[in-house]
C-alpha cells in the first residue's frame, strides 16, 4: 500500500487530500475540507484549524504524518528570469550568486526553490527559470501550524508548483492534449500556464484593470501566450468557481470542462481546492522533482530508495546467473578483454585529459556563440520606434537600453493600455511589466520589460 497526503490552505478553508494506492494499481481518494472561522482567513484562522486536522486524522486512523503542503499564492514570490543555455550547467551557484539582483531580500532570510520551465534543445540559446522565494518567517509559521496539525511536511509548495502533477495526469490519462493553456482567473491579477509538452511550459503573471471584463482581458491578452508556436485549437482549462460561467475564450482556444474532466479521470469531484489539494497529494505519490519546493534542504526527505536497490540487486543476481551458464565458450574472449581493459587503464589519464579539453572548449564555443548574439543597439533609433506608441497620457521618466532589452520607467492615467500597444509593435517583443503598478496622485508609476525584435 502507497499512501500520501496533500494539504492545500487558502482563504476560505484548509483542504486535505488523503491518497492511497494499492498492490493491485485501485487508487482511492479521500478529501475533508476544514473551513476557517466565519470573518477570518489570517493566521488566527488557520491555527484555529490545525487541532480539527489533528483529531480528524485520529478519527479515521490515518497513521501517516508526511504531506506535502501548499501554502496560499501571496506567501511566494515568484519571479520568471531567462539566462543563457551555458548557465545550465552550473545554475545552482548562478542562482545564489544573483539572487540579490531578483530579489529585494537578504538571502539568508528566505528560502529559495527553482524550476527550470525550458527543456534543453540543440538550437536553443535560452533558457526561462522560475524562481520561488518564501519568507523564512512565514516558513515558520508553517512549519509550527502543520506540526500543530500532528503532520510532518516533506514538501512546501506554492499552487502552481501543486497544479504541475495534476495536469501531467490528466495528459497521461488522455484528458489533456499538449499544447494546452492553464488559467487562473483573479479579480486583479491572472496566472497563465501555457504547456508546450510535459517539461516544456511558459509561466506569466498579469494584472488586469478594474475596468477590463474578463472576456476583453483575455481576447486581448490571451493570443500573446503561445506566441505563434501553435495554429490549431488549444485546449484551456481554467480554475475557477465550477459554478460560474467563466469568461468567453477566443480562437484558437477551446475551453476544457474540469468537472467532467476529474470525472472521466476518476478523481475526486472537481474543485479548485481539489485540485490543488489532490495535485501536491499526487507529488507525493510519484515523487516527481518537476516542481518547487520551499522547504529547508535539511527538512527534505530522500526517497526511500531500498526496495529499489533489493530490485537492482535481484536483476544483478539474475544476469550473473546467467550469464555463468553461459560463460564456457566466451572464456577466450573474456582473456582478451582482460588484456584490453588493462591497455585502457593505462590510457585512462590521458583520455580524461582529452574528455576535459574538449568539454571545456565545448563551454567556451557556447560563451562565444552566446557573445556573437548580441548586438550593439542604435539608443537614438530605438527610441525614434518607441516615441511614437506612447500616448498622450503617458511620460516616459527613465529609459534604458542594454543589449537588446529595454527598461522603461514612466506615469500613465492607464498603463495597462501600454503593453498591447508595445506587444503589437513589429519593433518590440516579450513586454511585461517587471513590478506592480502604483497609484499616486492619479497617476499609475509603471516600470516595463522589453526586447528589442531582431
Amino acid at each position: 500500500m502507497v499512501e500520501s497526503l496533500g494539504l492545500y490552505f487558502d482563504a476560505h478553508a484548509a483542504t486535505l487530500v488523503h491518497m492511497r494506492k494499492g498492490a493491485g494499481g485501485k487508487r482511492t481518494e479521500q478529501l475533508m475540507s476544514f473551513p476557517y472561522p466565519a470573518g477570518d482567513s489570517g493566521d488566527h484562522a488557520r491555527e484555529a484549524v490545525a487541532p480539527r486536522i489533528a483529531e480528524y486524522l485520529v478519527m479515521n486512523r490515518i497513521r501517516l504524518k508526511e504531506v506535502w503542503a501548499v501554502i496560499p499564492n501571496e506567501e511566494v514570490v515568484l519571479k520568471k528570469v531567462k539566462l543563457p543555455e551555458a548557465a545550465r550547467e552550473n545554475l545552482d551557484e548562478l542562482l545564489e550568486f544573483e539572487f540579490e539582483n531578483y530579489f529585494p531580500f537578504k538571502r539568508e532570510d528566505v528560502l529559495l526553490d527553482y524550476l527550470v520551465l525550458t527543456a534543453p534543445k540543440k538550437d536553443r540559446h535560452e533558457f526561462n527559470v522560475l524562481l520561488a522565494a518564501l519568507k523564512r518567517a512565514r516558513y515558520d509559521f508553517y512549519w509550527n501550524l502543520i506540526d500543530k496539525a500532528g503532520l510532518a511536511p516533506v514538501g512546501l509548495e506554492p499552487p502552481l508548483s501543486a497544479r504541475l502533477p495534476m495536469v501531467r495526469r490528466l495528459h497521461r490519462k488522455r484528458r489533456i492534449r499538449f499544447p494546452s493553456v492553464l488559467l487562473i482567473p483573479g479579480t486583479r491579477v491572472w496566472e497563465f500556464e501555457a504547456w508546450f509538452g510535459k517539461n516544456e511550459l511558459d509561466w506569466r503573471r498579469i494584472p488586469k484593470n478594474d475596468q477590463e471584463t474578463s472576456d476583453q482581458f483575455f481576447a486581448e491578452r490571451g493570443r500573446t501566450l503561445v506566441n505563434g508556436a501553435v495554429t490549431g485549437p488549444v485546449e484551456t482549462p481554467c480554475i475557477e468557481d465550477p459554478e460560474g460561467a467563466g469568461p468567453d475564450l477566443p480562437e484558437p482556444f477551446q475551453r476544457v470542462d474540469l468537472a467532467e474532466t476529474f470525472k472521466e479521470a476518476s478523481l475526486l469531484p472537481y474543485s479548485p481546492e481539489a485540485f490543488h489539494a489532490a495535485g501536491a497529494a499526487l507529488r507525493g505519490m510519484e515523487w516527481t522533482d518537476f516542481g518547487l519546493n520551499l522547504l529547508a534542504p535539511e527538512k527534505r526527505k530522500k526517497r526511500k530508495m531500498g526496495p529499489v536497490y533489493l530490485l537492482m540487486v535481484l536483476c544483478l543476481i539474475a544476469v550473473l546467473l546467467g550469464v555463468a551458464t553461459l560463460a564456457s565458450p566466451y572464456l577466450q574472449i573474456k582473456k582478451t578483454l582482460t588484456v584490453l581493459e588493462a591497455k585502457y587503464e593505462s590510457l585512462s589519464p590521458q583520455i580524461k585529459t582529452v574528455d576535459e579539453k574538449r568539454a571545456k572548449l565545448e563551454r567556451v564555443q557556447k560563451d562565444m556563440e552566446a557573445l556573437t548574439r548580441v548586438h550593439q543597439r542604435n539608443t537614438l533609433e530605438v527610441l525614434l520606434q518607441l516615441t511614437p506608441l506612447i500616448p498622450e497620457h503617458s511620460w516616459l521618466q527613465t529609459f534604458d537600453l542594454k543589449n537588446d532589452t529595454i527598461n522603461i520607467r514612466g506615469n500613465s492615467t492607464s498603463a495597462s493600455e501600454l503593453i498591447p500597444l508595445l506587444e503589437n509593435s513589429p519593433h518590440f517583443k516579450d513586454v511585461e511589466f517587471i513590478s506592480p503598478v502604483v497609484k499616486r496622485g492619479g497617476l499609475e508609476n509603471f516600470n516595463i520589460t522589453m526586447k528589442v525584435e531582431n
